[in-house]
């Protein structure tokens, strides 16, 4: 297999309508064993944009997700799909961000839940500011502060009497940079 040519082909796929023979060639190019090649076929489906990419792409989002060291290739999903999801995939992602176990692993999915549509995202962002799991409050606060919300200090004001001293430390902050822009 020669990488170049076979990237250079899928990068002209993302130029035309997909069809069911482009989609096969993609999902081939999914499951290549060259995580640059993956890379590519991500980008052409986030090209193409529809509700059939957005499935693929999450179907192999929480593939990469089985990975131990799949940082980097999570990174190109999370990307490709933050370029394409619609106000109907807002539930799923904010279920998978606010899933991760860890600060590290929420903190990787944030470009893609900042990405979700902050109307029908809201109601499940102020429930997370009152989550028992400080992470999960957390979390919300840096998807909140990302949203186009005119209220964000009202949002996020809850955070300064946290229990955690890590989310006070980050409300302050984040509120001091809002009122100073």
């Amino acid at each position: 297999m020669d990488f170049r040519e076979t990237t250079r082909a899928l990068r002209l796929l993302a130029r035309e309508p997909p069809t069911p023979e482009q989609r096969a060639r993609v999902g081939d190019a999914l499951r290549s064993k060259f995580e640059g090649v993956q890379s590519v076929a991500a980008q052409v489906l986030a090209a193409w944009g529809d509700r059939t990419s957005v499935e693929t792409l999450r179907s192999w989002l929480l593939t990469v997700l089985k990975r131990p060291y799949g940082w980097a290739i999570r990174g190109v999903a999370i990307r490709a799909l933050a370029k394409c999801i619609d106000s109907t995939d807002t539930g799923w992602v904010l279920d998978l961000y606010f899933s991760r176990p860890d600060r590290l692993l929420k903190h990787e999915f944030l470009p893609l839940a900042a990405a979700v549509d902050p109307t029908p995202a809201r109601p499940r962002l102020t429930a997370e500011v009152r989550s028992s799991d400080p992470l999960n409050r957390h979390a919300a606060i840096k998807v909140i502060c990302r949203m186009p919300y005119r209220d964000r200090e009202t949002l996020i004001r809850p955070i300064l009497a946290d229990t955690d001293k890590y989310n006070r430390k980050a409300a302050r902050s984040i509120l001091s940079s809002l009122t100073s822009a």
